[in-house]
């Protein structure tokens, strides 16, 4: 916060404030030196929209629309991105979608990449003469988290990006719950270079351990806001920053890198081999990485699984309308609590249900 009158010589800063502005340029370098250049991303700059992941989703879609002078937006089925109303809109879960209270528009929800006509219909919403606007952006999570621990593939997202460019629309990846380093790498699109997005959300993972905060990347061509257009109280809190420095650190370290790429080699062998005591199609490995869970042909038997879980001090979620059993361990786990974590796992995957379930 300013003290005083803004044309006095002698005005000072707030110490907080100049605190919070002195870490927020640590980070924004930081993001710069440590996660964008290194991966080709040196021409896109760092806002901080505010404290929740929501916000640089509706700051991505807000920038989009600005710059491209239209209203609509593609998402995609499944996907999760917020509860504001901007990125509810674009999020397809009917349950969330009803506590809006107000029309949700201006968003087409097509079907996603692994579904099988999911190409077809991007194809043909994005098709001269369509009956779909052409959009501002589209919008979508190369690993979907609440959706089930769908897994898009590089064909689809490279075609993303040829329809997007064909249009005029700007390609905008949700990487809330899968980017920094989830899935192994710090961005979840490391592996498919084609999709190269013009905006990416970030927030969770990003402060370090869970603290609010988020960023938006954003193509410098794109970098349009005019001062103060798109603002909030709460975009540097200070503790969030200072996490988000320290875990941007360990992305120089090279036994932190090495250590995740063990340990998310070690999340699908342990998983792919608990399955391997259950009959054929009960369960199937799903996800990327450290994103990773089971997909049960029951979804009784995945709250089952998640309950055993809970009983033995590992908390797990379930998401795809409950049949998947999502894991989301630390990244910094040692190998030797992750073997733990897979022996309770199947113990509790082979469990018959109690007569009371």
């Amino acid at each position: 916060m300013l003290t005083g009158d803004p044309e006095d010589p002698d005005l000072r800063f707030d110490e907080a404030a100049t605190r919070a502005v002195t870490d927020a340029g640590r980070v924004a370098l930081a993001e710069h030196e440590v996660v964008l250049e290194p991966r080709g991303f040196g021409d896109h700059v760092v806002q901080f929209p505010g404290p929740a992941g929501t916000l640089a989703v509706e700051a991505a879609l807000k920038l989009a629309r600005k710059v491209t002078g239209r209203t609509r937006v593609i998402a995609f089925t499944g996907g999760f991105h917020g509860a504001s109303l901007g990125a509810l809109a674009a999020t397809s879960s009917p349950l969330l979608r009803g506590g809006a209270g107000v029309p949700l528009r201006d968003v087409t929800i097509l079907p996603y990449g692994d579904a099988p006509d999911a190409m077809a219909a991007l194809e043909e919403a994005l098709a001269p003469g369509s009956e779909v606007p052409a959009p501002a952006a589209i919008l979508l999570e190369t690993v979907q988290g609440e959706g089930g621990l769908h897994v898009a593939p590089n064909s689809w997202l490279r075609r993303i990006r040829e329809l997007a460019d064909s249009v005029g629309a700007l390609v905008v990846v949700d990487d809330i719950q899968a980017g920094c380093g989830r899935i192994g790498t710090f961005f979840s699109f490391e592996d498919a270079p084609g999709l190269d997005p013009d905006l990416v959300c970030l927030s969770k993972s990003l402060s370090g351990m869970g603290l609010p905060m988020a960023a938006l990347l954003i193509r410098r061509t794109y970098d349009r806001w005019a001062p103060g257009e798109h603002n909030g109280t709460f975009r540097g809190n200070n503790l969030a920053l200072v996490g988000a420095c320290a875990a941007l650190d360990l992305w120089t370290d090279p036994h932190f890198t090495a250590h995740t790429a063990e340990l998310t080699a070690a999340i699908r062998t342990g998983l792919e081999s608990v399955t391997t005591a259950l009959p054929a199609s009960a369960a199937e490995v799903v996800g990327k990485g450290a994103m990773s869970g089971l997909r049960f042909e029951d979804p009784a038997h995945a709250a089952r699984v998640q309950m055993s879980l809970f009983r033995e001090g590992v908390i797990a979620e379930t998401s795809g309308h409950g049949h998947v059993l999502k894991l989301l361990p630390p990244l910094t786990m040692p190998l030797t609590d992750w073997k733990e974590v897979l022996d309770i796992l199947g113990t509790a995957i082979t469990e018959r249900p109690s007569r009371a379930a």
